[in-house]
């Protein structure tokens, strides 16, 4: 193991020590970037994108630089979560599929909600519901 010493964190001290989900809600964000993924257990790609919070419908940057998750799949049954994220995105369609790099840095809306994890924890985290074009 390599020491490295004490780093530099501003306010160390006073950070939380705890995960805690923004409020649910309508929120303008940034795609970030991507990874090709496959469930644990095996199965079929998926599309594990992430995405960061720029501010609130109402303009509030209280959130800004938050992260999120979705996934979208490749699968012929699923494909349309990931036509409808290139949609939001503002790209257009092609009929044999799409680049996954093209959509960084374009900006979505998102519907956020709270789920309960582990059911029963009464913790809470983030669930992208839904990825919207900005202008509906």
């Amino acid at each position: 193991m390599i020491h490295v010493g004490i780093l530099p964190i501003p306010n160390f001290d006073q950070l939380p020590t705890e995960f805690k989900a923004i409020p649910a809600g309508i929120y303008i964000c940034t795609v970030k970037s991507y990874e090709m993924a496959t469930p644990k257990n095996g199965g079929d790609l998926y599309v594990k994108w992430q995405l960061s919070v720029v501010k609130d419908l109402k303009g509030s940057a209280d959130n800004a630089g938050r992260v999120l998750f979705h996934n979208t799949f490749v699968t012929e049954k699923a494909a349309w979560t990931s036509a409808a994220f290139t949609v939001a995105c503002g790209l257009k369609r092609n009929p044999t599929g799409f680049d996954p790099d093209a959509c960084i840095g374009k900006a979505v809306k998102v519907a956020v909600v709270l789920s309960e994890y582990p059911k029963g924890s009464k913790k809470f985290t983030n669930q992208v519901e839904e990825v919207m074009v900005i202008g509906l």
